[in-house]
């Protein structure tokens, strides 16, 4: 959306804005490319963070111990892999689905992280990955996403890390339904602009 209004601007011209990539899939098809593996087979917190703040690590593994589950991380740099509940095996696309898709929790900074616990139902706490009062901050897409899918009570700001955030169970049918109609609309958006060009080439080619 702020991408979106930045084109405008910078343009003057209407800019659409479709759902991410990962949404014109729904989960039945993210899940059937998954892959599980023995690490699965009990209830775990699943923590994946491209960032580094402490803080959130640390929040992270307060609502696991609360939640009495134990927490399994996806390493996203080298310093992740000297944290107590590393992955031992290596992660892939098909592994990284079949952990959302099998996980009972998910802490994350990641957008997709994000995505793809909403994609398979899960209850989430989103936390910012970069500080927001930095005016390079990129925290804009998540926000973007919990505003859009009446998620924003998921977020765990920085300032809110040292009081209760809402860890309940989401209820997803209003919010399936909600990525659905958006699913459709994007999709039908890009046919016809792949009609559009591809009928210009055509024209061209006269």
């Amino acid at each position: 959306v702020a991408g979106a209004e930045l084109v405008t601007q910078m343009t003057g011209k209407p800019c659409e804005v479709v759902i991410d990539p990962t949404l014109l899939l729904d989960r039945e098809a993210w899940r059937s490319i998954g892959s599980s593996t023995p690490l699965m087979s009990r209830p775990f917190c699943l923590c994946y963070f491209l960032g580094g703040f402490e803080g959130n690590w640390e929040k992270a593994r307060e609502i696991a111990h609360a939640k009495g589950l134990p927490v399994l991380i996806i390493p996203a740099h080298m310093g992740d892999r000297k944290r107590e509940g590393i992955v031992p095996d290596d992660i892939g696309p098909r592994e990284f689905l079949g952990l959302f898709a099998s996980a009972s929790y998910v802490c994350t900074d990641s957008f997709h992280g994000l995505v793809f616990s909403t994609l398979f139902q899960k209850a989430v706490t989103v936390f910012e990955r970069f500080d927001p009062d930095n005016s390079a901050s990129q925290n804009v897409r998540i926000y973007n996403f919990l505003t859009m899918f009446g998620l924003t009570e998921r977020l765990c700001t920085r300032k809110m890390l040292n009081t209760p955030c809402d860890t309940s169970d989401i209820l997803y049918s209003l919010i399936d339904k909600e990525i659905t109609v958006k699913r459709e609309k994007s999709l039908e958006f890009l046919h016809d602009s792949l009609q559009m060009v591809e009928s210009e080439v055509s024209n061209n080619d006269r």
